[in-house]
């Protein structure tokens, strides 16, 4: 995303990543994984940077996405290949190795593949996204702020209404710091991208509308 130095955009900007440090030596004291100075990169992108190689996050990914797009049929020879070798073996594997990080620390591992997840949507979708999984590890909750369930970091079975998920407050800005909370995926489902303004319309509809169904339904079966 490209910032104009001083714009009211750039402020806010500056504002959600205020938690960052604003020097790669700062990150690299206090062992952050990235860092935000606020200056344009050479593409014109002011988001977050890596502490470790100082490169720029959005230019990182536009090119492994830049990469991924040329060689496509390479991928996915080398993954079948892979596969074809010990299917069983490694299918096995890949799940005994999820499920003991889940048993030992089941909100950092939702929040790696829930990263993952969400930057996958923001690729497809062409929004914003610099969000890694140390975010969503700061911003999660036990309870849903909302329904005020507690939420579900880990269920062997399968997703349901109670499990953690992410939401962006302003759909438009995508998942960057300070526009994300994890609410429960029943709460996430009925806000999709809906403003406040959108689901209070909603709500004003439905309930007189509700009201008076029960009362003329209830009515009807009392007098049967």
């Amino acid at each position: 995303m490209t910032v104009i130095e001083g714009s009211e955009y750039s402020i806010f900007m500056i504002e959600i990543y205020s938690e960052y440090p604003r020097t790669r030596a700062k990150a690299q004291e206090t062992g952050a994984a990235r860092y935000y100075t606020g200056i344009p990169c050479v593409a014109g992108h002011t988001g977050l940077r890596d502490t470790k190689r100082s490169y720029c996050l959005e230019c990182h990914n536009a090119r492994h996405r830049n990469w991924y797009s040329g060689n496509k049929d390479r991928v996915k020879v080398s993954s079948k290949e892979y596969r074809e070798k010990d299917p069983d073996g490694l299918r096995n594997r890949k799940r005994k190795t999820v499920l003991a990080r889940f048993d030992r620390d089941p909100v950092k591992v939702w929040a790696m593949h829930a990263a993952t997840q969400i930057r996958d949507r923001s690729n497809k979708k062409n929004i914003p996204c610099s969000v890694v999984w140390q975010d969503l590890v700061a911003i999660h909750s036990v309870f849903c702020p909302i329904f005020g369930v507690e939420l579900v970091y880990w269920n062997k079975s399968k997703k349901c209404g109670d499990s953690a998920s992410i939401d962006r407050i302003v759909p438009e800005l995508g998942y960057v710091p300070g526009n994300i909370v994890v609410i429960s995926d029943r709460a996430n489902s009925i806000k999709n991208n809906a403003s406040a303004e959108e689901l209070y319309r909603i709500a004003d509809w439905l309930r007189p509308l509700e009201e008076s169904c029960r009362t003329e339904l209830l009515g009807k079966s009392d007098s049967v």
